[in-house]
């Protein structure tokens, strides 16, 4: 089985991308304002600095406009509708995949397979011609190359991110042969 997730661009959608990024990291340093108090690592200072970054946070919405004022064109809603792959979903995802994964393999004795894809994505961001006469072959073809540069940044990020994480020396004969011999950490040198 496969369930499909269909990504829409509404313009009643009208939260702007800088208050939905704010009231994240004011959720963020929520989160580790409570992983300190949860191991009773939390000293005088780190509450200061939490509560400062809290306040500034917070002021710095109310003090904020709300509402996006201008109508967006389909570029900024397809913009907008992203939003959700980078912030959620490209992590949600392999996480639930490998929550997935772990059960079956507690439950049934195996894994899910790797040639399975129980998750398909679309979108009609930029591609709707039903009711906004904005939306062109040309805004279509505009968005679709937005979107796989978009792809394309969040794979890059990750690699960069996995490589500066490989740092082992050792390695299986397989990326040896790939990495090369003598190569002090193969996984860098095979991302590179």
């Amino acid at each position: 089985q496969q369930v499909e997730l269909v990504l829409t661009a509404h313009p009643t959608e009208v939260n702007r991308r800088t208050n939905l990024d704010k009231q994240r990291r004011v959720q963020n340093i929520l989160t580790q304002a409570d992983n300190y108090r949860a191991v009773g690592r939390t000293t005088p200072f780190m509450e200061h600095e939490l509560n400062e970054s809290l306040e500034r946070e917070i002021s710095s919405i109310w003090q904020s406009d709300e509402v996006a004022r201008e109508k967006p064109t389909p570029q900024d809603e397809a913009a907008r509708g992203t939003l959700v792959v980078e912030t959620v979903l490209w992590k949600a995802v392999p996480s639930f995949l490998r929550k997935l994964n772990a059960t079956m393999e507690a439950h049934l004795g195996k894994g899910f397979p790797l040639d399975r894809a129980p998750i398909k994505f679309a979108s009609w961001m930029g591609g709707d011609r039903d009711g906004n006469s904005f939306v062109t072959p040309n805004v279509t073809r505009e968005v679709c190359l937005m979107n796989r540069m978009k792809a394309a940044k969040l794979f890059h990020d990750d690699l960069v991110r996995l490589k500066g994480e490989l740092s082992i020396t050792n390695c299986s004969e397989e990326i040896r042969s790939i990495a090369g011999e003598g190569v002090r950490e193969p996984y860098r040198a095979v991302l590179d």
